[in-house]
């Protein structure tokens, strides 16, 4: 969304939510930031970024720091999208040192990972394997800090219908036993792919929540959502 849809959105989705014990958190555009920042600042919704730069404060032009972020109002950013790793070519190497910038400045990350293909389980596993455990390569003293996980198989995300509830349960199981083998302490595991209204309860068990794109962008339905995730 733009800068003038955005704030659209924003001001609805303020007017009709009421948030009770669910963690909500809104990740515009760069420049929509201060504006989101600051107009729900007491709604309970928190504000996050959909990228930030790997590297701390220094000569980069171009790039957008942990601390900058923060002094904006940021709590959350996206890392290891899967728009950046295919369009922009982020390597598992930069997916760490953008999670390292992350954690290390207080920002709680939400870290992307899923298999690009729809291959069978022992692959997709293999894969997404690769991804948790180079993630955390450059953040080992961090572990105990809070993380988002996003379980996104990249071929579900625009589809017209959503990964199987079997098939989301049986990967977030797995990456939970992932996490643990790592040792990281402190995570809560969402599911993101065409997520909508009727997902999450099905996936309750496994998931700690869901992570929304354009089924989102009519404030309308968010209600319906949350109040589904509620009663779970």
């Amino acid at each position: 969304m733009d800068r003038t849809q955005t704030e659209k959105w924003v001001e609805e989705i303020a007017q009709i939510l009421k948030i009770s014990n669910i963690d909500l958190a809104l990740l515009p555009s760069f420049l929509s930031i201060p504006f989101a920042s600051a107009r729900l600042a007491k709604t309970g919704i928190a504000v996050g970024a959909q990228n930030l730069s790997e590297h701390g404060d220094g000569a980069f032009t171009g790039e957008t720091t942990a601390s900058e972020l923060i002094q904006h109002g940021c709590r959350y950013v996206i890392v290891g999208h899967h728009e950046r790793r295919t369009l922009f070519g982020e390597s598992n190497s930069t997916v760490s040192a953008k999670l390292f910038q992350a954690i290390s400045h207080g920002l709680t990350p939400i870290l992307c990972v899923g298999e690009r293909n729809q291959a069978d389980h022992a692959e997709a596993k293999k894969e997404i394997s690769l991804e948790l455990r180079s993630a955390f390569t450059s953040s080992k003293g961090f572990l105990s800090a809070p993380i988002v996980v996003a379980y996104e198989p990249t071929w579900a995300i625009g589809a017209a219908v959503p990964a199987t509830s079997k098939h989301i349960n049986e990967m977030a199981r797995y990456i939970r036993d992932e996490l643990e083998r790592i040792d990281v302490k402190n995570y809560r595991l969402i599911y993101g792919g065409s997520a909508g209204t009727g997902l999450y309860s099905q996936i309750a068990t496994t998931c700690d929540g869901i992570f929304l794109g354009r089924k989102a962008h009519d404030p309308a339905k968010v209600p319906a959502i949350l109040d589904e995730i509620y009663q779970h």
